[in-house]
């Protein structure tokens, strides 16, 4: 979706770093212009440069504590998107407004 819209780099993040492989090839093959890169959970916390942000995890649903968003990550991205919809209010979500993201 992302691709898509026209962002011009996407870094992705998970813990299955085969799965980061696989939908960069997917991505980076229907969208070849879009620089799709593999990151590390601790390369989070400084988002300077980062527009926007997508949590795709289970962490934060009800059951599931936590955010993809390591503690004290730091920046002004603006905009964020969590995929979870069982909590409203979640971790990810409050990190991301209290450093100013839509």
């Amino acid at each position: 979706g992302l691709a898509s819209l026209g962002a011009s780099e996407i870094l992705l993040y998970d813990t299955d770093l085969a799965k980061v492989v696989s939908l960069g090839a997917a991505v980076r093959k229907q969208f070849p212009e879009t620089a799709v890169l593999a990151t590390e959970k601790d390369k989070l916390t400084d988002l300077a440069d980062i527009t926007g942000l997508v949590n795709c995890t289970p962490l934060g649903m009800d059951g599931r504590p936590g955010s993809a968003l390591p503690a004290g990550a730091r920046g002004a991205p603006v905009w964020a998107f969590d995929a979870v919809y069982t909590p409203d209010k979640t971790e990810f979500r409050a990190q991301t407004e209290a450093l100013g993201a839509a």
